[in-house]
């Protein structure tokens, strides 16, 4: 059994997935969750055990668009039998400062241990704008760049261990 569910409220983000049970093979796990169901390794191509993740984005701070801070939050777990756990942790913060100027940043974690094999991936991004911007609606890169009206710039960053170390999605870009 399985669901996933995401719901924005103007500035206001909330998502929430969940698999319990047994599956055979990746599928619906990555239907619920892509970027989780590419990280697992699954024994035997089978999903047996219980995942949950949750996350959140709100604003604290509102004086009109001269200054604007929020906060971000992305918990997870899983538990796969025989033997494996494993979680993800992120978090990020956005901002809009005189009207003009804005910036978002997000990191993640997610760590796997199955018997004596340890994996971790770490990953994250910022962006940056000018002009009319909306930087509590940039949920990823893609959201940044598309937001009209906002010349914005960003860069992406990550690293992966699993048996050594491997850099991943290092790269900036601007104008957009």
């Amino acid at each position: 059994m399985g669901a996933k569910s995401a719901a924005i409220f103007d500035i206001y983000q909330m998502n929430a997935a969940f698999l319990l049970g047994r599956t055979c093979g990746k599928e619906i796990l990555t239907s619920l969750d892509p970027e989780v169901g590419k990280f697992i390794t699954l024994q035997n191509n089978v999903f047996k055990g219980a995942y949950i993740r949750g996350g959140a984005s709100f604003p604290i701070w509102e004086n009109g668009c001269a200054l604007r801070v929020g906060v971000t939050a992305d918990l997870g777990a899983w538990v796969l039998i025989p033997g494996t756990v494993g979680g993800l942790i992120g978090g990020g913060a956005y901002g809009r400062v005189l009207c003009i100027a804005a910036l978002k940043g997000k990191v993640k974690a997610m760590f796997q241990k199955s018997g004596d094999n340890i994996k971790f991936q770490g990953k994250g991004w910022g962006a940056a704008g000018v002009g009319s911007c909306s930087p509590s609606k940039w949920y990823s890169v893609a959201k940044s760049r598309r937001d009209s009206w906002c010349a914005t710039g960003d860069a992406q960053f990550g690293a992966e261990y699993n048996n050594g170390w491997t850099l991943l999605d290092i790269n900036t870009n601007s104008t957009y």
